[in-house]
């Protein structure tokens, strides 16, 4: 999945920076989960160091720093910590093995723990002549300011759904299925490439859908019953946080479609085989309880009571 779906823009920047020599030493890839900012970053750190894509993950002048997995319990890590980045830190400080640049990525880089943003802000502050550092994010606000001040912020918005159809189409996948891949996709062409690639991932997608469509008019009992596999394996809290902000992001699609037709507007609907008929004020009410989850979630606050005053606002 190395081709770039859309972004042209972006391309097109970072190619002219890299031809002329002008980079800056630190970038913000912003963007939603499965926009394509990996597509991006490969094809903008091959342009930078002058190798193939599938030589990058050998090349000795890059390095990459993410969640890791705790080796004892093999679940992943709440954050990227400290340790991680003084170890960028000290890789960057080096000179480049092969040409005139070393590249740093941090791929989540809302992850990082304050210990490991600080650190962070040090190399900012006095970054080395030839290193340039990305972080990637689908959540800029969550870095310290002292951050954001220091980074220049590329934002990659949602893609044309005909030009995500016109991808699936070249990869043969059937016009009616490209087509209904694009749309449901909402402009994020990693979600529907995944889909192209495993079916059992768009069935997923599709039960998320039907979860949120049966919650209505069911009394709370039930509704919590709907929703108990939501909250996975209790012994890996950062994976089923994870999942359960895909969940509750699905569940904004299928309110936006309400919303879409409660206003006549049913070319925008994505999710056609689904009728969900509620008053406006209680669709917005429930999309406000999934915002403020969704943020409660980032900070840690338990998930079973999130979701119960999202189920408490669904009518």
């Amino acid at each position: 999945m190395d081709e770039i779906i859309g972004h042209e823009k972006a391309q097109a920047f970072f190619k002219a920076l890299s031809e002329k020599e002008s980079l800056s030493h630190a970038y913000a890839i912003v963007g939603p989960k499965h926009v394509g900012k990996h597509p991006l970053i490969k094809h903008i750190v091959a342009e930078i160091l002058q190798c193939s894509i599938q030589k990058l993950h050998t090349h000795p002048d890059i390095v990459t720093v993410t969640q890791e997995v705790n080796k004892k319990t093999e679940k992943l890590k709440k954050h990227i910590d400290i340790e991680q980045i003084r170890t960028l830190r000290s890789y960057v400080h080096k000179r480049p093995y092969l040409g005139k640049y070393k590249v740093a990525i941090i791929d989540g880089a809302e992850k990082m723990n304050a210990n490991a943003a600080n650190g962070l802000l040090k190399t900012l502050e006095e970054p080395a002549a030839h290193t340039i550092l990305f972080l990637l994010t689908h959540d800029v606000e969550a870095l310290p300011q002292t951050i954001r001040s220091r980074v220049q912020s590329i934002y990659l918005h949602e893609v044309e759904e005909t030009k995500i159809q016109q991808a699936l189409e070249k990869r043969n996948i059937e016009t009616d299925l490209s087509r209904i891949y694009a749309k449901m996709a909402r402009g994020l062409p990693g979600l529907a490439l995944s889909w192209a690639k495993d079916s059992e991932i768009f069935n997923g997608y599709k039960k998320e859908v039907d979860r949120c469509v049966s919650l209505i008019g069911k009394p709370l009992y039930k509704k919590m019953s709907i929703v108990d596999e939501l909250f996975g394996d209790k012994t890996d809290h950062i994976s089923t946080r994870g999942k359960l902000v895909e969940a509750l992001s699905i569940w904004e699609m299928v309110l936006r479609d309400a919303l879409f037709t409660h206003s006549g507007l049913h070319e925008h609907t994505v999710h056609k085989h689904t009728q969900v008929s509620i008053p406006i004020k209680d669709i917005l009410n429930v999309t406000k309880r999934i915002t403020e989850a969704k943020e409660g979630l980032r900070q840690n606050v338990h998930p079973k009571l999130l979701v119960e005053e999202i189920l408490i606002a669904f009518p």
